[in-house]
């Protein structure tokens, strides 16, 4: 009787170290499931980081450019920042009197 006590308990050992062997590769599995999404969810937050961050400078370059067109046109002779010249002095010299 003592013989199959061991055994039994032998059996017993191996079946629950078999048990416990395999519920430890599921908790992995899920814990290298855990880690690939969040990688990959980090992944996705730097791309949208790195598309606002182009957006921005796109943004920038259109006023930049826009910014740099009004300029322009207000140096040019196609703008009247200051209004002609009316007073008699300048008419006078303007035609030669």
């Amino acid at each position: 009787m003592g013989g199959s006590a061991s055994l039994i308990t032998t059996v017993f050992g191996s079946v629950l170290s078999s048990a416990m062997g395999k519920s430890k590769p599921d908790r992995s599995d899920a814990l290298e499931e855990e880690r690939k999404a969040r990688a990959e969810e980090k992944l996705r937050e730097e791309a949208e980081e790195r598309r606002r961050d182009r957006e921005k400078v796109l943004e920038s370059r259109k006023l930049e450019e826009k910014s740099r067109q009004e300029g322009t046109l207000s140096g040019s002779a196609a703008s009247l920042v200051d209004g002609p010249e009316v007073s008699s002095m300048a008419l006078k010299r303007k035609l030669g009197e």
